[in-house]
């Protein structure tokens, strides 16, 4: 059975007062073959049934309405917080930190002398070329304090060396006073020792 144009909105009419669905709504159905112009009549026959239902419809619409308002907003802060984040990322990305960790990664990938002065730029010491350099500081100063021992080793033995000749100067020199002092007389030693001072004295002065 099909309806007349006048008929259906006639029909159509009445269930929007039941029902407060749209016109459009009914008319988009009908063109779209989602419900039928028997359909259409049987709702119309039921129109007082629907307008019972006409409470519930319109609150599932406010609450569906709410809903969407709430999803809405959700979504909104939703897409506020991930801007904020990509922006912090992005700050992240680009801070000095990241940079100076994208440089050291870089610079620990050379090797060698290269390593060692590119890290000395920013006063950084990689952990091998720290222990090679305290190990060759640690080297000299053994090779150091080996050649101190020995020099002091070297100085001992020369004092004792001169101490030895100085006494065996003291004991001649004892021995001749002792020699002179018994044939000639203290007065002669005397003499002979005021000559030597003297000597010595015109000698530092020259």
């Amino acid at each position: 059975m099909e309806l007349s144009k006048l008929e259906r909105k006639r029909a159509i009419d009445k269930l929007k007062k039941s029902t407060s669905i749209a016109k459009y709504a009914f008319y988009e159905a009908l063109e779209k073959n989602k419900i039928t112009d028997e359909q259409l009549l049987k709702m119309v026959e039921y129109s007082e049934v629907m307008a019972m239902l006409k409470p519930v419809i319109d609150t599932n619409r406010a609450g569906q309405a709410r809903r969407t308002r709430e999803a809405n907003i959700r979504t909104e802060q939703v897409e506020q917080e991930l801007s904020v984040l990509k922006q912090q990322f992005m700050d992240f990305v680009n801070s000095e930190i990241v940079k100076l960790g994208k440089w050291l990664m870089d610079k620990l990938s050379l090797s060698g002398q290269t390593r060692k002065t590119e890290l000395a730029k920013k006063d950084l010491v990689y952990i091998e070329d720290y222990q090679n350099d305290v190990g060759d500081l640690v080297g000299t100063l053994q090779e150091h304090n080996k050649i101190t021992d020995r020099q002091l080793s070297e100085n001992e033995l020369a004092i004792q060396s001169l101490q030895e000749t100085i006494d065996n100067q003291k004991k001649i020199i004892r021995v001749i006073k002792e020699e002179i002092t018994q044939k000639y007389g203290s007065n002669a030693w005397n003499n002979i020792q005021f000559k030597i001072k003297g000597s010595i004295e015109l000698d530092e002065a020259s």
